[in-house]
């Protein structure tokens, strides 16, 4: 395997005398999120890959499809799901394209005002690296913590 310096989410890998392009989904979004009722929320899935590549959003393992509740919107690589929140559950990204498929999920809870206290807040920034083309992954997970108390 090859990385190439200076660009983290571009990975190369050496295959019969030359390079293949490997599939690369980032995702970004707190993860476990706990939310207040009625606020909005975007969760963002960053997907490269050779095209063409599909991109769908599953909520509890059901397509989420555009609508006054969820909006779609696509934007070169970046792919994003805005939200009301009054819609807890399991929010999945998934990535297909010719050479496979890769996916990341988050679960979103929300609450009412009474007795909830944000104090601060979790924010962990996943990225997922697939080799869709040999099935070989590699995670990356880092974070920014504060307090956060109910």
């Amino acid at each position: 395997a090859l990385a190439v310096k200076g660009l983290p989410s571009l990975l190369l890998f050496f295959l019969g005398g030359s390079f293949q392009k490997v599939f690369v989904i980032h995702y970004l979004l707190t993860f476990s999120q706990i939310l207040l009722r009625d606020s909005d929320v975007i969760l963002e899935c960053e997907a490269l890959g050779t095209p063409p590549l599909e991109v769908y959003w599953l909520k509890d393992n059901k397509p989420v499809r555009s609508s006054r509740k969820h909006r779609i919107i696509t934007e070169k690589s970046l792919f994003s799901l805005q939200l009301q929140g009054s819609d807890s559950g399991s929010y999945t990204c998934e990535a297909t394209n010719e050479a496979g498929e890769n996916q990341c999920s988050a679960y979103l809870t929300v609450k009412g005002l009474d007795g909830f206290f944000l104090i601060g807040k979790i924010i962990l920034h996943f990225s997922f690296i697939l080799n869709l083309l040999h099935s070989h992954i590699i995670d990356y997970l880092w974070g920014h913590f504060s307090s956060h108390f109910f």
